[in-house]
């Protein structure tokens, strides 16, 4: 601890520096500890940590920095803890920090400088959690009183998300807004404890809701806990009872329910998702995140324009708060997100070029924005430059894994670029998250079709025939099961993907074949005349029909009396009529032995913060 100094000066009154303690509470934190308290160096005065049954080198770590040490008996009460490290600190102010927290560099200057005799009881530090770094590496900032006068009176309430506000609102004391940032990580889309972490945190918060049932930070915070472990159900109950309850000011209610919207939008309930934005907005207007949330739900309602419009008025908002927060949760930023999104909705008004201008706009902003280069792989894809399209949604789904729909449709785009095992690789990664997509099964089928894998890719067939019967579908098991030998399974399967699909003249003429291999002439004539109809003049046909007549005249030879359909007229007669109806003459020929169908596009995702 750094001595006091009196003046040289007699004649003037002495000025006494203030000094700061860092009051911490840890247990097994021997890999965040160090960074924390390197960060406070040439800051705090003392360091006060009260251990609750550290078993690896937290205590020694601790010690290596001069810490003073308490051991405390964990009960379940994260205000009782920290208030033990309070009792123990000696200098005029407190700082309070967790070890997954750190001090920012290019802060350290101005902490010290909030250190006055006068002024405020505490200052608010904005706390910077990352929401997702993998994706749009923007942040929440959370402005708590972490900073404060070491006086008895100001104390922590509460045994999860402990707070001194009411002891300091109590003694009349002010709490005022700083620029100080502390880093956050122990959230962190990648930490390892996050799920006993929540587990902790839900239960202490039931055991305060126990005790206090009608306290509506305890609600919400529990409904934060729910939705985080996907318990989106009893997150929206929490949220509501929340804001039945007396006692959040409107800036609160405004989070809570923007936080109840991303629930019903993971829901698929967008009307009201929508709505409840609206109401966030109205309870607090200077708050931007409900715009962005707002827009999600107005898309998947197919209010493309007015999603458009929403993000806009999000992207005016980030821009006017620049680096200050706004209330108690305020929001840093990555605008590539937004304006992907933005693109997102105005692809899907035909608005290309403008979809454009906003991709590469992300881009400017963040060169690693995944959903950016996906909306490049769209327009790329749509205008056929299809290798461009393939290396803009292979950047995508490398920068963030989980864009499953990025990767169905970089399956496509293999697809058609005949990359047929990279084709199979997007599509099983796409079909672990989306087992029964038809889409993704039929683009994994006709890969392994090229891929000569016939077992496997007439497996995925008959799954997708019973997922969602169609034509094409039944077709590739004829093709199949003509390609074993098996004619008479063939004609089956041609008869089911003709009651489904009657505008192939590959169907009927795969049909027609079969019979006459399997014997049945007159069946054969009535099919290769429909094929003939749906795309006359081509040469496969020609030469079935040729031969057919043959066998017709064949059997009509060595048959008994003609049935009716022999008698309608010669082979060329019958053609005639077939061509008269014709409307397609190069159909056929153009057109590859097996189907070839194509999976849809989906782009959005649900969740708490979907994608485009």
């Amino acid at each position: 601890m750094k001595k006091r100094q009196r003046s040289s000066d007699s004649s003037r009154p002495t000025i006494m520096p203030q000094t700061l303690a860092l009051c911490m509470i840890v247990k097994n934190e021997e890999a965040n500890l160090g960074r924390c308290l390197d960060s406070v160096k040439g800051v705090a005065d003392e360091i006060v940590i009260v251990d609750t049954g550290s078993t690896d080198r937290t205590i020694e770590i601790a010690r290596q920095y001069g810490a003073t040490i308490v051991s405390h008996q964990w009960n379940d009460d994260f205000a009782a803890a920290r208030n033990v490290s309070l009792s123990r600190a000696t200098s005029d102010w407190i700082l309070v920090l967790d070890a997954d927290e750190a001090l920012a560099d290019e802060d350290k200057g101005r902490l010290r400088a909030l250190l006055t005799g006068d002024g405020p009881a505490a200052y608010l530090l904005n706390i910077v959690s990352p929401v997702d770094d993998r994706r749009s590496s923007h942040a929440v900032i959370n402005a708590f009183p972490r900073l404060f006068r070491n006086r008895p009176e100001i104390r922590f309430e509460g045994r999860i998300h402990e707070q001194v506000s009411p002891s300091i609102g109590r003694i009349g004391g002010m709490e005022r807004r700083s620029d100080v940032r502390v880093h956050h990580r122990g959230y962190h889309s990648g930490w390892v404890d996050l799920p006993a972490k929540r587990q902790r945190n839900i239960r202490l918060l039931e055991r305060q809701l126990h005790d206090h049932p009608r306290d509506p930070s305890a609600h919400f915070h529990l409904g934060e806990v729910y939705a985080l472990e996907g318990r989106v159900g009893e997150a929206i109950a929490c949220y509501r009872t929340a804001l039945s309850l007396p006692g959040l000011p409107p800036a609160n209610r405004s989070v809570v329910r923007r936080s109840l919207a991303a629930c019903l939008l993971n829901r698929g309930r967008f009307e009201e998702a929508w709505q409840e934005c609206r109401a966030a907005l109205e309870e607090d207007a200077g708050y931007a995140m409900p715009h962005l949330t707002g827009a999600l739900a107005l898309g998947q309602l197919g209010r493309n324009e007015d999603a458009v419009r929403q993000i806009d008025l999000y992207l005016a908002k980030v821009r006017q708060q620049g680096r200050s927060i706004h209330g108690v949760l305020g929001y840093e930023p990555n605008p590539a997100y937004a304006r992907s999104l933005k693109g997102h909705y105005l692809f899907a008004q035909g608005r290309i070029d403008e979809a454009l201008d906003c991709y590469r706009s992300a881009l400017a902003d963040d060169s690693d924005s995944p959903d950016a280069h996906l909306g490049l792989g769209k327009v790329y894809k749509l205008r056929g430059q299809l290798r461009e399209a393939a290396a803009a949604l292979e950047k995508a789904t490398a920068l963030f894994e989980q864009m499953p729909h990025g990767r169905l449709m970089l399956a496509d785009t293999y697809i058609e670029l005949e990359r047929w095992s990279e084709a199979l690789t997007a599509c099983e990664a796409y079909l672990r998250v989306f087992p029964e997509h038809v889409g993704a099964l039929a683009l994994q089928a006709q890969a392994l079709l090229k891929l000569r894998r016939h077992t496997e890719a007439e497996a995925i067939y008959r799954r997708v025939v019973i997922l969602a019967p169609s034509g094409m579908a039944y077709f590739a098991l004829a093709c199949l099961a003509d390609a074993k030998g098996d004619r008479r399974e063939a004609a089956v399967l041609c008869r089911q993907a003709w009651e489904l699909e009657q505008t192939d003249a590959r169907i009927p003429f795969l049909l027609g074949c079969c019979l006459i291999e399997t014997g049945e002439y007159r069946e054969a004539l009535a099919v290769l005349l429909q094929a003939e109809r749906l795309a006359p003049g081509t040469p496969e046909i020609e030469q079935r029909l040729t031969l057919l007549a043959r066998l017709v005249q064949r059997e009509r030879d060595e048959a008994p009396p003609p049935a009716p359909l022999q008698k309608a007229g010669t082979r060329d007669v019958m053609v005639r009529e077939a061509r008269s109806k014709a409307r397609d003459a190069s159909y056929l020929a153009s057109h590859t032995p097996y189907p070839t169908p194509h999976a849809s596009h989906h782009t959005a995702e649900d969740g708490r913060a979907p994608p485009p």
